[in-house]
């Protein structure tokens, strides 16, 4: 009977590890999504910017 307990415990605590990771992972996917919301209208600024200095370097 306690193992029994025991082990439904158990199988709780890894879906809350599961879960954490999830949640960790979402919440990762959530701030690049908006840096990327927040730099786009620069990404062009900032690629070109890239490869005006690859050029120069290419120059060079």
């Amino acid at each position: 009977m306690s193992f029994t307990i025991f082990s439904s415990l158990a199988k709780i605590k890894d879906e809350k590890k599961t879960l954490n990771k999830i949640k960790i992972s979402n919440l990762i996917r959530y701030v690049i999504l908006i840096i990327f919301k927040i730099l786009k209208p620069y990404l062009k600024y900032i690629i070109i910017a890239c490869a005006k200095k690859k050029t120069i370097i290419f120059h060079i």
